[in-house]
């Protein structure tokens, strides 16, 4: 699957969680980003360290990581095409 694409899931699923108020789907998040990312990407890292627990500004830092990550694939994808 398309890097982009994955990480864009990972934001919807974000907000999905967020917005469920269920601690559990929000930590369920937080794993799925390592597992997407891999563990030793500098963007999961930022994520894990800065996304620590459940609430909005916490919740909006990691979508703006994710956005960030989003932003890096999309311009090397440019790049390469």
């Amino acid at each position: 699957m398309d890097a982009a694409k994955v990480i864009d899931e990972l934001i919807d699923a974000g907000f999905q969680a967020l917005e469920s108020g269920d601690p559990a789907a929000f930590m369920e998040w937080r794993r799925s980003v390592a597992v997407a990312l891999g563990p030793d990407n500098v963007y999961t890292q930022f994520f894990q360290d800065h996304v620590d627990k459940k609430s909005n500004n916490s919740a909006l830092t990691g979508e703006s990581i994710l956005s960030a990550a989003n932003e890096k694939v999309v311009a090397q994808n440019k790049r390469v095409a």
